[in-house]
């Protein structure tokens, strides 16, 4: 039984455990003494059997003594019965009062527990609804300060919009002032101007008249002088033919001399043969002698027709001349032998004959032609003592006299066989050779002060005569000697035409045979957009003067009409031209836009170009059935009525299909194309503007009447609209009597005396006219025709239209008044010009027959080239002439349609001529090629085809040009080329290799980098196994970038390039501004890198300064012999400053060399530039600590040190390998990383670097072995420079973060910390966290893949990242990592307070939540925080388990800051658990998502 003391005694168990220890101890103590009674009981119960057992003597005795006992007992047992029960009583009442206060007890501290608890939960929710109200509080005032700041900005944005409109005002008021007295100035002005001009106008019809009268006698004496010019010309050519038959007489005289002799020679032999059977002399048979004899009679007898077909060739010229106008002197030359032996092949290309310097212009026709476009008058007089020749356009009245001698240096074509053609392939040929030996034929005649005025004759494809000309000292002339004089205009215009039409002439353009390329096509097309927009009066003038040639001016109109379509600018051109057209006859208004109009030959194809389709709309149901009519007549001409015809009636009809013609012209006025209408209130702005006093009306008429409706009308078979079989004579008829009454209702007048059988319609014209004159004003008042809107053509030009338009060019350009172009422009006009290939070669290919075109054509395509030239060739020794063709990279002879010789422009050495025909080529590997060319000059062909694909290229290294004269021998001047030339040169590379090469890639090359300096080569990616490759191989970009000057830096990752090493190699050896070259992954083996380092060596002028040769596993012994050579012959200030090898060193053993080459560099020159080296990733071992040596120097520029996983194994010499860096007085980065510090010693080096030396960055990621070594390594840091910590991937635990906790701190400027893979878990980031917070110069902090369950609350560490956020003392903080990891690692919804505060955030730009499946909820509140917050531009927020609605809501606030540009980075994970088993609906919109958040 427990005493009551033990029972009270105090206790700190619980309540509960004592009151039922109590109540077990009264319950035993009550179990004890009812056990005591049971045993007395027990014992007298057998004493009393005892007794009964001994016999009935003691019966009575015992049993009194027994009752006696029993009564004793009775009285004892119930005396001692009555005392235990009371104690009985009292034991059991203490233990209830026991149990009574225990319970009571127990009670009173539950409820005090109770009471407790509920304090501490009130206490709780007192600090939630605090935090609460608190971040409720910063919330709104956070609120309320955005939106003070907004109402703020709002007021100053209301205050500048109204300063802006005050402003406004007072401008609109001081330019409305400014207007009024602008206006009344030019009032003014023009009034003083109109009274000028009045008397102006008066003194110029005075002098009119007079000079009328003195025109006249001009003209009487000009009819005199050419008639008597024309008498002596003829003279003159009676006597040239006389002297020519009689030249040719005297030839066939001695030829049949020759013949004779040699016929009697042959007798003689046959009469010797008769003595014997073989010839003592020529050793032949008598059989053989005759066929000799034959077959030498045969050739004599050829050339007697030679001189026949000359004679009626002159002859015939000679006829012509005496209708054709006044020509330029013709010089004659000493005639050339005929030489039987040359012949001509299949291929037509003829020559002009080589007794005349420039054949006559074609003859005009015996009838008198139509009128041209009247002169624009001569800005200055001609000068007399000019020494230009005069055309047929100039007079000759002042020329001066000119005589022309013979010259015995005269170089002549020699005669040759011309093989049989038909007549118009004689025609086509004849006048293709001819035009393409005069191109520029007067050049010599103008001298070389010409040759001056229009420029370097290089640039723009000038091409000299071919023909004989005589020398410069054969030419005199009366006059003094005088420098060039610019041509009047009328000169110019004169040139113009005269070339144009040598031109045109040349060959059957219109076939659209000629050989252009697509990027010639473009240029012309940009070409006549740039001359269109800055020079309209070169092309308005060209065309102007190229009238003469009648049947080539309508193509040029279609040609000119066609490209403004395409370039957009026919309306500006138009507006142009009209305006000329009304300057040109301001006083013969009526003159003006007749049929020879340029602007009417180019309304022509414009209004059937984009018309057509509108007057088969408006006249087509109208017009076929006044054609299909065949019984109707309208003739109501007397003496054409057919019998039984009845004028009246016919009237009638003819007036009501009239009238429905007009009214279906007046309704359909609102329909017709918007730039038909523009160009009409053009001629109504104009004319009004520039002629007040005429009838603009009649004029708008007469354009979209006479010139686009009536054609369509009087002839519908030509646009389209009835079939040709359909029209017969009488239709024919009808609709011509229609189309005068709708030409006479749009010119406003009546019919007169000639055609007075239409007078009985002038009642109607009457009627109708005004009607039709108010469709007119109608049409004209409207301000939206005047609105330029873009005409869509979607026809392409048509290779004739290129030939015209570049032919024009061409003349242009030797003609061309640069004053309309200066600066940019010119410099603009130049380049382009220099882009085109010359037009001679063009003429020269028309001049071929369609088997040879159609050869040259595919020889070209499939080369993928481009023609240059191409000409006549005579090879040296072989008198069949051959076809040279010439394209940006290669030489071809071709002959008989087959290949026979072909050189790449890389093979050429040397170009030799000693005359202007005379070519030979001189190449590296193969014989010469040597003979004469229809063409002069070639070499110059040659010169501009191929320089482009030597820029930058030494003079040695070029081919030579020799050349007598000298001047011939210049180099052309080629204008600064995008990227120092590098697609020209690599494109004449990729030929070279076989590689074809692709001229959008050289577009993107020059576009991509003309302004950057390094040529990053993974932008063309290629696999030289795969066809559809961009670039499959690199060889051509080597050999283009070895001698290039504008590149400094190659760059190349994971891409080999072994078969290049030879060409990498050239490059290093030859180039010298490669500055930097990065070959990561792509070269091998080791002999690639000995050629790359000796051509290195060799070089004395290589300046390259940063090398990365990364990840190419094959340096060994060889190849880091060659490199430390290298190294230890640089001088400064060349020499690296960057060398990279990492994972590239494969022996220990080489690795010396390299360190002895950079002991002896330091020991020459401390001040050497290598400040960066990384030999970091190589399995070096002990070998890495050899760097000692070279660190022991202090070495003054190394800034950063990367030795990481090269595998040290510690001790003595590792410890004075680190203890060496400190020698270095400006190393500032050291990556020690995977190199384990498990030693007290070790860690002292790296612990005086972070303390004395200026170490700014320290990596020791999977380098710490024990964490407790992080007191030793990272002390106090008195430093201010920026510190970046790495410590990734390193077993630190809960101690290492507690030693972070304690140094941070400490380390004063520490800007990054990485912390990421570490396993310090939620109470290490916790206590990491809290030492961060108390440095304000983080700006990069790395947690990624660092949280795990521990014993901090979590909600705990998210609130430090809010505070890191949200406070304003950590404004320096730009990045942040914070992802977590698999299952236990995640944040999961607890991070959404960090999103939340995001909002709020002013300095992070970069932040990374990946990895906490946070699902929708969390995205959505992402989302709002990107909506408002403008600095945050890259986040990571894959595997966070986000729904459909969490996209969209990023997507949305995506949209709102659509203007900054953001990398949010899609969460590919996340998408792809959706797309698992989705419906296409939702696939849709997952595309979309993908498109908005990925853009």
């Amino acid at each position: 039984m427990s005493t009551p003391s033990s029972t009270s005694s105090p206790s700190h168990k619980p309540t509960t455990s004592s009151s039922s220890s109590g109540l077990r101890s009264s319950t035993s103590s009550t179990t004890t003494s009812h056990k005591h009674e049971h045993d007395r009981s027990s014992s007298s119960a057998s004493e009393s059997s005892a007794v009964g057992a001994d016999g009935t003597k003691t019966k009575d005795k015992s049993s009194r003594d027994r009752d006696r006992d029993r009564d004793r007992d009775d009285h004892d047992r119930s005396t001692s019965k009555s005392s235990k029960g009371d104690d009985r009583d009292r034991d059991r009442d203490r233990d209830r009062d026991r149990d009574r206060s225990d319970r009571d007890r127990d009670r009173d501290r539950d409820r005090s527990d109770r009471d407790r608890d509920r304090d501490r939960d009130r206490d709780r929710e007192r600090d939630r609804s605090d935090r609460d109200r608190d971040r409720d509080r910063d919330r709104d005032r956070d609120r309320s300060d955005r939106d003070r700041d907004h109402d703020k900005s709002d007021r100053d944005r209301d205050r500048d919009r109204d300063r802006d409109r005050d402003r406004d005002r007072s401008d609109r008021d001081r330019d409305r002032d400014r207007d009024r007295d602008r206006d009344r100035d030019r009032d003014r002005s023009d009034r003083d101007r109109d009274r000028s001009e009045r008397d102006r106008d008066r003194d110029h019809d005075h002098d009119r008249d007079r000079h009328r009268s003195e025109r006249d006698g001009d003209r009487d004496r000009d009819r005199d002088r050419d008639r008597d010019r024309d008498h002596d010309r003829s003279d003159h050519g009676r006597d040239r033919d006389r002297d020519r038959d009689k030249g040719d007489r005297d030839s066939e005289r001695d030829h049949d001399r020759d013949r004779d002799k040699t016929r009697d020679k042959a007798k003689d032999r046959d009469k010797g043969g008769k003595e014997s059977s073989r010839d003592s002399k020529s050793g032949k048979t008598k059989e053989e002698a005759d066929a000799l004899a034959r077959e030498v009679e045969s050739l004599l007898a050829t050339p007697a027709s030679t001189p026949k077909t000359s004679s009626s060739a002159s002859t015939s010229a000679a006829s012509s001349t005496h209708s054709s106008p006044p020509t330029t002197p013709t010089v004659v030359t000493s005639k050339s032998p005929a030489n039987p032996s040359q012949t001509l092949p299949n291929i037509p290309i003829d020559l002009p004959s080589p007794t005349t310097v420039a054949p006559a212009p074609p003859p005009r026709p015996a009838q008198s032609a139509p009128a041209g476009p009247p002169k624009r008058p001569a800005a200055t007089k001609p000068d007399s003592n000019s020494i230009v020749s005069q055309t047929a356009e100039s007079p000759v009245t002042e020329s001066p006299k000119v005589s022309v001698k013979s010259s015995p240096t005269t170089v002549a074509e020699p005669d040759l066989k011309v093989t049989p053609k038909t007549p118009a392939e004689a025609s086509t040929s004849s006048a293709a050779s001819s035009a393409a030996s005069s191109q520029v034929a007067d050049a010599d005649t103008y001298g070389d002060g010409y040759e001056a005025e229009v420029g370097n004759d290089l640039e723009y494809g000038y091409t000299p005569s071919p023909v004989s000309r005589p020398t410069a000292t054969a030419v005199t002339t009366t006059a003094s000697s005088k420098s060039y004089e610019k041509p009047t205009d009328q000169e110019y215009k004169t040139r113009l035409s005269t070339e144009f039409g040598k031109a045109c002439n040349a060959a059957d353009y219109k076939n659209n045979n000629a050989l252009y390329s697509d990027r010639e096509c473009e240029v012309l097309q940009d070409l006549f957009s740039f001359l269109i927009t800055k020079a309209p009066r070169a092309i308005y003038d060209a065309f102007l003067s190229t009238a003469e040639c009648r049947d080539r001016w309508d193509d040029l109109a279609d040609t000119v009409a066609i490209l403004s379509l395409v370039t957009d600018s026919t309306l500006s051109f138009m507006h142009y031209a009209i305006e000329q057209e009304f300057l040109c006859y301001l006083n013969d208004f009526t003159a003006a836009f007749r049929e020879n109009s340029i602007v009417t030959k180019i309304s022509k194809t414009l209004l059937r170009k984009i018309g057509a389709k509108f007057l088969a709309d408006m006249l087509g149901d109208l017009l076929k059935a006044v054609v299909d009519d065949s019984d109707a007549s309208y003739e109501i001409d007397p003496t054409k009525l057919s019998n039984g015809e009845d004028a009246e009636t016919n009237k009638a009809q003819l007036l009501k299909s009239v009238d429905a013609l007009l009214n279906a012209i007046i309704n359909s006025m609102d329909r017709m194309p918007q730039p038909i209408k523009t160009i009409a209130c053009f001629f109504y702005e104009l004319s009004q503007k520039l002629c007040p006093d005429g009838k603009p009306l009649p004029l708008v008429g007469g354009f979209l009447i006479l010139r686009y409706i009536n054609p369509s009308v009087f002839s519908p078979d030509t646009y389209g609209i009835v079939p040709s079989a359909k029209v017969s004579p009488k239709a024919r008829r009808n609709v011509i009597l229609m189309s005068k009454v709708l030409q006479n209702l749009s010119n406003g007048i009546l019919f007169g005396n000639k055609e007075e059988f239409m007078i009985t319609l002038n009642p109607f014209l009457e009627e109708r006219i005004p009607m039709l004159q108010q469709t007119f004003l109608r049409l004209v008042t409207t301000q939206s025709n005047y609105i330029r809107t873009p005409i869509e053509y979607e026809q392409r030009p048509q290779i004739k239209d290129w030939f015209l338009f570049h032919q024009l060019l061409f003349v242009l350009t030797k003609h061309f008044k640069t004053e309309e172009l200066e600066g940019t422009d010119l410099k603009y006009y130049k380049e382009k010009m220099r882009q085109l290939n010359v037009i001679a070669g063009k003429i020269n290919y028309l001049a071929l027959d369609p088997a040879e075109q159609k050869f040259v054509k595919d020889l070209v395509a499939s080369r993928n080239a481009e023609v240059t030239y191409l000409g006549g060739f005579t090879k040296q020794g072989d008198p069949e002439k051959s076809l040279l063709v010439i394209t940006l990279t290669r030489i071809y002879l071709i002959k008989r349609m087959k290949v026979v010789r072909e050189h790449h422009s890389f093979e050429l050495t040397e170009i030799v001529s000693n005359s202007p025909t005379e070519l030979r080529f001189v190449f590296r590997n193969g014989p010469e090629l040597a003979g004469e060319t229809t063409d002069s000059d070639v070499v110059k062909f040659v010169r501009r085809a191929f320089s482009p694909n030597y820029c930058c290229v030494p003079d040695q290294n070029r081919f030579k040009v020799t050349a007598v004269p000298e001047k011939r021998a210049k180099q052309i001047v080629i204008p600064e080329q995008l990227c120092g030339g590098f697609v020209g040169t690599f494109r004449a590379a990729c030929d070279q290799v076989g590689i074809p090469y692709n001229p959008l890639l050289g577009v993107e090359m020059e576009q991509l980098f003309r302004d950057n300096k390094t040529i990053n080569l993974n932008y063309f990616p290629g696999d030289e196994e795969k066809e559809d490759s961009v670039l499959p191989d690199l060889a051509p970009v080597f050999q283009a970038l070895c001698h290039n000057r504008h590149f400094t830096g190659i760059e190349l990752h994971d891409r080999r390039v072994d078969r290049c090493a030879s060409l990498l190699a050239d490059l290093m050896k030859f180039n010298s501004s490669l500055t930097s070259l990065t070959l990561v992954n792509s070269l091998g083996p080791e002999k690639a890198f000995t050629g790359m380092f000796e051509a290195m060596g060799s070089n004395s002028a290589c300046s390259l300064e940063y090398l990365d040769l990364s990840d190419n596993p094959c340096l060994e012994d060889k190849a880091l012999s060659s490199l430390a050579f290298f190294i230890q012959s640089s001088k400064p200030p060349k020499g690296f400053k960057v060398l990279k090898l990492a994972n590239s060193i494969t022996s220990a053993k080489g690795f010396a060399p390299l360190v002895a080459a950079l002991v002896a560099l330091t020991k020459s020159y401390p001040d050497n530039p290598l400040s960066l080296l990384d030999v970091s990733r190589n399995k070096l071992g002990d070998s890495v600590t050899q760097l000692s040596q070279w660190l022991l120097l202090g070495p003054k520029s190394l800034t950063t040190l990367k030795i990481n996983s090269t595998g040290p194994s510690g001790g003595a010499k590792f410890v004075s390998f680190l203890s060496s860096m400190k020698n270095c007085p400006n190393l500032a980065s050291v990556d020690l990383g995977s190199i384990k510090i498990n030693k007290s010693e070790e860690c002292t080096p790296v612990s005086r670097l972070l303390y004395e030396g200026p170490l700014t960055e320290l990596n020791l990621s999977e380098s710490i072995g024990n964490p407790a070594l992080l007191q030793e390594i990272l002390p106090v840091r008195n430093q201010t420079s920026p510190l970046s910590l790495t410590l990734s991937n390193t077993q630190l635990g809960l101690l290492g973060a507690k030693i972070l906790h304690e140094s941070i701190p400490r380390l004063r400027g520490i800007t990054t910390l990485d912390l990421s893979g570490t396993d310090i878990g939620d109470d290490g980031v916790g206590a990491i966290m809290e030492g961060v917070l108390f440095t304000k110069s983080i700006r990069y902090l790395n947690f990624n893949g660092c949280f795990g369950k521990g014993t901090r609350s979590r909600s705990d560490v998210v609130q430090m990242f809010v505070r890191l956020i949200s406070s304003p003392d950590y404004r320096s903080l730009e990045k942040l990592h914070i992802a977590g990891g698999p299952r236990g690692c995640q944040l999961s919804k607890t991070l959404i307070p960090f999103l939340e505060a995001l909002a709020s955030n002013q300095s992070l730009k970069e932040l990374n939540v990946s990895g906490h499946a946070f699902g929708s909820t969390g995205a959505s509140v992402l989302a709002g925080a990107l909506r408002v917050n403008t600095l945050l531009t890259e986040v990571f927020w894959d595997d966070n388990l986000v729904g459909m609605s969490g996209l969209l809501a990023v997507r949305d606030a995506l949209k709102i800051n659509a203007r900054i540009r953001r990398k949010i980075h899609i969460p590919m994970n996340d998408i792809a658990s959706l797309l698992a088993g989705c419906s296409e609906d939702t696939k849709k919109k997952l595309r979309s998502i993908l498109l908005d958040v990925g853009a």
